[in-house]
């Protein structure tokens, strides 16, 4: 049994009712369900598999389901249609009278909710318009002006049935893929992607489903992680899923690093690695000893996995790269990660500068100080070792001969008190011990008389 169930809270919002009281005729042409936020459950024999989603625009998801069965109904190998935040994608693909169901949710962490359910079409196009036909007799009955929008005469003329003259979609995908590995790393870490023939040939005939952008990368594979001196890692899944989920694990694990955290927890599938950002370590449960890893080094052989990923699987399908295109956005996002980390390991960037220590800053040398421009007589002289703050010590003596008292010399009397020499002579135990008397230099010629 299927039920398709928009929640019915929103019709208890005082806030939705007054928009929905106050619209006139012109802009009930105009409105387009959106802001009305509930939630969308999916029974399958009496199980919601999209419990837990949350809340997304309940209208605007039951018109979008609609317009998903229609198009597979018209011939469209596979369509999809959000109905809840993240964002949440239903993926619906024609399988003869049938339709493989998977859900999928692209908020971190990006996963499978379900996947591999095969439903009757027609049991699923009577359950999505009977809940369009509901939400259609909510509208009417809380502003009846909403009979001239768009949105209003699409869910209410959804009919119990599929229509008539329903064309089988051919089989895909068709052709006939190749297998191959993108890989990344050297020495330390490296990181491979294993994509199969059957996920590859998903990824070539990815033109035959326009409004189905998920569903040619849901194809499984491996993504493996082989380190050196260690046990290599290795998930299966939608390889598009664990490679957009790897990237933001590497860009968190570059972000801890550069912040200084010392450790970080970095999951891989269902395995987490505990990375040792102060001695570049990684350890993983099981493991005897930790590999030797940098961050800079990890980050950068995912972010390359992603992005050689991602370039194969353009290729394949050989035509323009959309605006929209999920792989276009896994590139550019890999590519700009690669980038910083090929930076971080030739030591261009470094940590955070609260992390890094400043070096001490160097020492001002003083310059000497002068009161003033030396006297004339003072370079004459060729003194030029005082300070000049200190007036020269001949000029505080005045010269007077006298004989000393040994007769062999001339002695220069100081003005200031102290007691005098001789040229000569041997100093006074009073001159010895540091006294204030003048102590003649030879190169002072004002100083001594020949």
């Amino acid at each position: 049994m299927i039920r398709i169930r928009p929640g019915r809270s929103w019709r208890l919002n005082p806030g939705y009712l007054d928009e929905l009281r106050a619209l006139s005729p012109p802009g009930a042409r105009s409105f387009d369900g959106g802001g009305i936020l509930d939630v969308v459950g999916i029974e399958v024999d009496g199980v919601d598999i999209a419990a837990g989603v949350g809340e997304a625009e309940v209208l605007v998801a039951v018109d979008e389901l609609l317009a998903a069965l229609r198009h597979l109904g018209e011939g469209s190998a596979a369509a999809q249609a959000t109905v809840g935040r993240g964002p949440t994608e239903l993926v619906l693909e024609a399988r003869g009278p049938d339709v493989l169901l998977s859900l999928v949710t692209l908020a971190p962490p990006a996963r499978m909710l379900a996947s591999g359910l095969l439903l009757d079409s027609g049991r699923l196009w009577s359950a999505a318009a009977a809940a369009a036909r509901s939400l259609a007799a909510d509208l009417v009955r809380i502003s009846p002006a909403l009979v001239h929008s768009p949105l209003l005469r699409r869910l209410r003329g959804a009919s119990p049935r599929p229509p008539a003259g329903r064309t089988g979609a051919p089989a895909w995908p068709h052709a006939e893929g190749r297998s191959f590995v993108a890989r990344s790393g050297r020495g330390a870490v490296r990181c491979e992607v294993q994509v199969p023939a059957a996920a590859a040939a998903r990824l070539a005939d990815r033109t035959e489903v326009p409004q189905a952008q998920l569903a040619p990368l849901l194809g499984s594979g491996a993504v493996a992680l082989r380190f050196a001196g260690a046990p290599a890692l290795q998930s299966e899944g939608p390889v598009y899923l664990a490679l957009r989920n790897l990237v933001r694990e590497a860009e968190a694990l570059v972000r801890a690093w550069e912040a200084g955290e010392p450790a970080f927890q970095l999951r891989f599938a269902s395995i987490e690695l505990t990375c040792d950002l102060t001695r570049d370590e990684v350890r993983a449960p099981g493991w005897r000893a930790p590999a030797a890893v940098a961050p800079a080094a990890l980050a950068l052989a995912l972010a390359g996995a992603a992005r050689a990923y991602a370039e194969k699987a353009q290729k394949l399908a050989g035509r323009p790269v959309e605006s929209d295109d999920p792989l276009r956005d896994l590139r550019a996002t890999a590519a700009r990660l690669a980038r910083h980390c090929a930076e971080l390991a030739s030591g261009e960037l470094r940590r955070s500068p609260e992390v890094v220590a400043a070096p001490p800053p160097p020492k001002a040398v003083r310059a000497p100080q002068r009161s003033g421009p030396l006297p004339a007589w003072w370079s004459r002289s060729g003194c030029t070792t005082r300070s000049a703050a200190t007036p020269p010590r001949a000029a505080r003596c005045s010269r007077s001969r006298a004989a000393s008292p040994c007769g062999r010399g001339t002695a220069t009397t100081c003005s200031s008190p102290g007691p005098t020499r001789s040229r000569g002579s041997i100093p006074s135990p009073a001159l010895r011990a540091g006294g204030a008397a003048c102590r003649p230099q030879p190169s002072c010629g004002p100083c001594l008389e020949e």
